[in-house]
């Protein structure tokens, strides 16, 4: 029989409280399309918390019970990949640079909750570097949205096609950025999604790569997108994003680029320069001082350390594999007005689908529909909850 904390817990109490837990917190994270309105709310950092919490709630109380572990395995994984696609396709159709990056966020919480449904001190060190990393990369992108703000008056991506140049620094900060994001093999990022693909190869689980490698390639996709043509002048024929809702933001203006470009700077020089490589080590013993919490809520001792785990090979190719996608969706949208019309046509009904076109028409800002997904999650995760009850 399982415990919480030095109490004997019956199973049903302990999936029926796991399941209250995660529900409240992947809630918070938008998982799939309960709340895609999220992106005047969350920021880069809020999301990566509630899954942090999601993963310390579950190591600390409920990991010894299988019921919990099936639950994790199947409907938290089902909903990391299913996030992770949606939120990178759904990021491409952005042109509103702050909404971007908040679907951004969604596609890396997907990958963030992958890591957690996977069982293990290496993915639960990969989620911990993952989230550190993703934290750098998309703080530094909202400040270069606060830059452009300032400096040349607007957010939306389409409105300042060319406009971009008299901060050209900051164009080469989010060029860099959205590498880092779109899966280059170096950083701290790259460092988390080595793990967590060590983790899912360790399992014979190869397939959550296909998730993995979607949802980041869009996103570094949607930032290069971005950079090439607010601070090149690239992409005169836009894409599905012209159809994104876009609102008109001010900000505070003749503020020194130099000031405004110095904290950008300081999290990308961390982002990339954590990510060495005895950075796998690192949090590796991390992740075996997280899991040495003794299980009585916040007040107990930390337990002996566990063993510190050893991560298996990753696929090396992965990085550059995605990271190529990330460039080639980058020019493929840049490139629409010398690419064959009938090609466009095709390519543009992947991100103007009923998939889409759905989440557009259910998330139109009306409390009433917000109220509705949540209820539909909720009814998900008491099902799945009591399917898992049921076989445990």
């Amino acid at each position: 029989m399982p415990s919480f904390g030095h109490h004997p817990l019956p199973y049903g109490d302990a999936i029926n409280h796991a399941a209250v837990a995660e529900r409240h917190v992947t809630n918070m994270v938008s998982t799939v399309n309960f709340d895609y309105r999220a992106f005047d709310i969350f920021s880069g950092a809020m999301v990566p918390l509630a899954l942090f919490g999601l993963g310390k709630i579950y190591w600390d109380a409920f990991a010894p019970v299988p019921a919990v572990q099936l639950l994790m395995r199947t409907l938290v994984l089902g909903l990391g990949v299913t996030t992770a696609v949606i939120g990178g396709l759904a990021c491409l159709r952005q042109r509103h640079l702050k909404r971007l990056l908040a679907f951004s966020t969604i596609a890396h919480g997907g990958i963030l909750l992958i890591g957690l449904a996977l069982p293990g001190a290496v993915s639960l060190g990969g989620v911990l570097a993952y989230f550190i990393g993703h934290g750098l990369v998309k703080g530094a992108l909202f400040m270069i949205a606060g830059i452009l703000l300032a400096s040349v008056g607007g957010i939306d991506e389409l409105r300042l096609r060319g406009r971009g140049r008299p901060v050209w620094p900051a164009g080469i900060a989010m060029a860099l950025a959205g590498v880092l994001l779109g899966g280059a093999p170096f950083g701290l990022m790259d460092a988390g999604s080595r793990l967590i693909d060590s983790a899912a190869a360790a399992r014979g689980e190869d397939w959550i790569l296909i998730a993995m490698v979607l949802g980041t390639a869009c996103t570094g996709g949607a930032v290069l997108r971005a950079a090439g043509r607010i601070f090149l002048g690239l992409g005169e024929m836009p894409g599905a994003e012209a159809q994104g809702p876009s609102d008109e933001e001010s900000e505070k203006r003749d503020r020194p680029l130099w000031l405004m470009m110095l904290p950008t700077v300081v999290l990308l020089i961390i982002a990339v320069g954590t990510g060495l490589p005895h950075m796998d080590d690192t949090v590796l013993r991390a992740a075996a001082r997280f899991l040495a919490w003794d299980r009585v809520a916040s007040i107990g001792a930390v337990g002996a350390p566990a063993p510190v785990a050893t991560a298996g090979a990753a696929h090396p190719f992965v990085p550059w594999l995605t990271l190529g996608f990330s460039v080639l969706i980058a020019a493929h949208e840049l490139g629409r007005l010398w690419l064959p019309r009938s090609w466009l046509r095709v390519a543009g009904r992947v991100l103007s689908g009923p998939v889409f076109a759905a989440i557009d028409r259910t998330h139109d800002g009306v409390v009433g529909d917000y109220v509705v997904w949540i209820l539909i999650g909720l009814a998900l995760f008491s099902v799945t909850s009591a399917a898992a009850l049921h076989a445990g």
